[in-house]
């Protein structure tokens, strides 16, 4: 957590016990040292300090940041937001930080660079992750109109909920960011009910009020909808828009004289697991000048894979074409067809990057820490280098993270406590508008 700013209005000077039981009256948060009466202690920042020679000023020395510890920093957390943006383990970078200095032993930043798994995981899990809710949690309170969605996926035998935002700001647009992901084996309604109600409210965000409209896709008795309904009389029912997308062109195919997720099907079966048929595939789409790509098939009961498979046949269409009419008149005539406009939905894609973090080699994650990688990965819109960038500026951060060298194992963030510092940054100002329709199957707007 960043350092507390209130540690710095302790006066110091030589001052007897007296001066500091006035201290304790005056700021609750530092105490007497029992072995030592000429120490004190700050149940904020967790350290004691000398009060009898340098006073406080031997206790602030610690934590003002040169620029070459800013810079070592920066690089340390540039280094984990890589990792995490990229899928890398944290035994690389275990590896890479010892092996930074050695290969860059002229540098004065590598050298000093020490970033351990044990620190990786604090870093991600206390700094980055509380970072990137933090100004989003301030301009939503600010009164602009936002929507929240959730749906469920099972990873294994643990059943995931993600919770997440979506508001329009004009300094970014529309921002789509992970405000939660958490564990739980019901799915009752009841159950989501409580976790949204409950985990909004934790982050001092208040949905129930009667001026917040909100949207909800179910309309069944006792649903979410029901239960969301009695906080706030604004809700109205609404369904998904890619899903109203999907539905209204499956309808409108009706009328097209050929099935298109057959054809779809057919290609797909006619070159899977045949060798040869893909290798001269290949040679077609070598002389139409195309970069052959892997012909996928769609699967009937995940509707939104139509998209991506009818795009791929698309982009080969010319070598396609070309190897269908080499077979001859009695292969099946593959035609031309528009692809499908439908769009991946934000729950969905969680799941998508869950699935990529949590995978059978870094088994031994929790729920709360990948929670946090995806966090980081959703909320920050950086690629590595610009991401540097914007930590050598960020001085709340920078020293956060230094509070976070002596940390060992992981402390779970407190929101409260967490979102009741200043904002790292925010925009000059929000515009309230109509909220957007946009959300997946399942999903509860506000």
């Amino acid at each position: 957590m960043y350092l507390n700013s209130v540690c710095y209005t302790v006066i110091h000077a030589q001052v007897s016990w007296r001066s500091r039981q006035e201290w304790e009256q005056s700021y609750p948060f530092l105490k007497r040292v029992d072995t030592n009466v000429h120490k004190a202690f700050c149940n904020v920042c967790m350290k004691s300090f000398m009060i009898s020679h340098g006073g406080l000023n031997d206790f602030l020395k610690r934590d003002v940041l040169t620029t070459v510890e800013e810079k070592v920093i920066a690089a340390e957390l540039t280094k984990v937001y890589h990792s995490v943006n990229h899928n890398m383990s944290y035994n690389s970078i275990d590896c890479d930080s010892k092996l930074s200095p050695v290969i860059l032993n002229d540098s004065q930043i590598a050298s000093k660079i020490s970033l351990g798994r044990t620190k990786a995981s604090c870093l991600i899990y206390n700094v980055l992750a509380p970072a990137s809710i933090e100004e989003i949690v301030e301009k939503l309170r600010l009164g602009v109109f936002y929507s929240i969605s959730t749906d469920a996926s099972n990873h294994g035998h643990i059943k995931l909920f993600p919770i997440i935002v979506r508001f329009y700001s004009p300094d970014n647009g529309i921002s789509t960011c992970l405000l939660d992901f958490y564990e739980d084996p019901d799915e009752k309604a009841i159950d989501i009910y409580n976790n949204i109600k409950n985990r909004i409210k934790a982050l001092d965000l208040d949905f129930t009020n009667p001026t917040t409209p909100m949207l909800i896709l179910e309309k069944i008795n006792n649903s979410v909808y029901k239960l969301l309904f009695q906080d706030n009389a604004n809700i109205l029912p609404a369904g998904c828009s890619a899903h109203m997308v999907h539905n209204v062109i499956r309808h409108a195919m009706e009328k097209c004289e050929f099935d298109v997720e057959n054809l779809v099907l057919k290609v797909y079966g006619h070159l899977s697991y045949h060798a040869q048929r893909v290798q001269t595939l290949k040679e077609h789409f070598a002389d139409a000048g195309i970069e052959y790509q892997n012909i996928i098939r769609h699967v009937k009961t995940r509707w939104l894979s139509l998209h991506p498979a009818i795009g791929k046949n698309l982009r080969g269409f010319p070598a396609l074409k070309s190897y269908f009419i080499s077979l001859g008149d009695n292969c099946p005539i593959f035609q031309f067809i528009v692809s499908i406009p439908c769009s991946n939905a934000a729950a969905e894609r969680a799941f998508s990057l869950c699935g990529n973090a949590w995978t059978d080699s870094r088994n031994r994650l929790s729920v709360e820490h990948v929670k946090a990688e995806l966090q980081v990965k959703i909320n920050f819109q950086y690629n590595c280098k610009d991401f540097y960038d914007y930590v050598i500026k960020n001085k709340k951060m920078l020293k956060c993270a230094k509070s976070q060298d002596n940390t060992i194992g992981l402390k779970s963030p407190r929101y409260g406590s967490m979102l009741s510092l200043p904002v790292l940054s925010t925009g000059p100002w929000i515009l309230q508008i109509t909220p957007l329709l946009l959300c997946c199957e399942g999903s509860y707007l506000i």
